[in-house]
């Protein structure tokens, strides 16, 4: 089963924390509440079912399971991530090399996951991810998010990250389609 990162974990952890309401927590099921309470450590492994159940809680709460909701989230972290913590991972005027970073940056992050990129030639790349629950859809669209804001910070105009195969629908892995303009 996957592990995710602390560094990772994080960022779902300051938003359950930063509701004063308690409306996050109270989302959250109890077994995973002593994490959430705890210190996290960014080079600690956690359960991917703690990230997942966190993931969840913010779903259900804030989204109201709108997963174009879920997209922009991911957008947003990928900001704050991307270009603070891990802006290693981009390389600027090169989006198919950023995506090729990112093959690294999740064995580093999502223990037991693959991704994997296929250049497939004027300007277009093939992104599979595979070894998250196939039949959960957030994380794909976060990641869906994720890669479309990493690309813009590159420089790309407009790129296009569309689902080509939906593990949730039955595909054997989730796979993206990837189209850019030169990046300027």
């Amino acid at each position: 089963m996957a592990r995710v990162k602390g560094s990772m974990l994080v960022l779902l952890v300051k938003a359950i924390r930063a509701d004063k309401s308690g409306r996050l927590m109270a989302a959250v099921p109890a077994e995973h509440r002593p994490t959430v309470q705890g210190m996290i450590l960014s080079i600690h492994w956690y359960p991917f079912e703690t990230y997942r159940a966190i993931q969840d809680a913010l779903v259900r709460v804030l989204a109201n399971g709108d997963m174009e909701i879920v997209r922009q989230w991911g957008r947003l972290t990928a900001e704050e991530t991307m270009t603070k913590t891990y802006s290693a991972v981009l390389r600027p005027g090169d989006p198919l090399g950023t995506l090729a970073n990112y093959e690294a940056f999740f064995r580093r992050f999502f223990d037991g996951t693959d991704f994997r990129v296929r250049d497939l030639g004027g300007g277009r790349a093939l992104v599979r991810v595979s070894g998250f629950d196939p039949g959960w859809q957030p994380i794909y669209h976060i990641i869906r998010g994720w890669l479309e804001r990493s690309l813009a910070l590159v420089g790309c105009v407009a790129p296009s990250v569309e689902f080509h195969a939906k593990s949730w629908e039955g595909g054997e892995a989730t796979e993206f389609m990837i189209q850019v303009e030169r990046a300027r």
